[in-house]
Formats: structure tokens, sequence, C-alpha cells
């Protein structure tokens, strides 16, 4: 599998979870309420194959986004002094 077709997946795959992401107004944060299987039926209707590197980075009950910017589909820098 070329890292193209990979990279492609996983940028599919964030929105999908994102989109489907239950929202907590109250806490500010997004959080995955999908399945692997979910995932892995979004991935072979769309792609035709599976990656399940790609799969296995995401977790049901993990925070995709919050207020203070450390879920795991957010971007972290580091070197904010």
């Amino acid at each position: 599998m070329g890292k193209r077709l990979s990279e492609s997946m996983k940028r599919g795959i964030r929105g999908f979870i994102a989109s489907s992401a239950y929202v907590d107004y109250g806490l500010g944060e997004s959080v995955n309420v999908l399945f692997e299987d979910d995932l892995v039926s979004y991935l072979h209707g769309k792609y035709g194959i599976v990656d399940y590197r790609v799969v296995y980075m995401f977790t049901r009950g993990e925070v995709l986004s919050d207020s203070r910017g450390k879920g795991s589909l957010q971007k972290v820098d580091d070197d904010i002094d």
C-alpha cells in the first residue's frame, strides 16, 4: 500500500470520526463514539481496502478535541513557552 493512499485514508478517517463525534458542550470537547468495525466498514466502502494501522490509531471514547487543545485530532505545539 502506497504512502499517498495511507495518508489519504488517515485524512478520510479523521473527517469521518470528527463528523460522527459526540460533542459535550459543557466540557467543551468532542469524543469518538465509533467502534473499530465502523471504521473498517467506512474505509472498505470508500477505498476498497483497509489499512488496519490507520484503524487502530483511534479508540472509542478518546477525546478528539477539547478547549485546552490536547485532543488527539488537534495539533500540539510543544515549543510554546
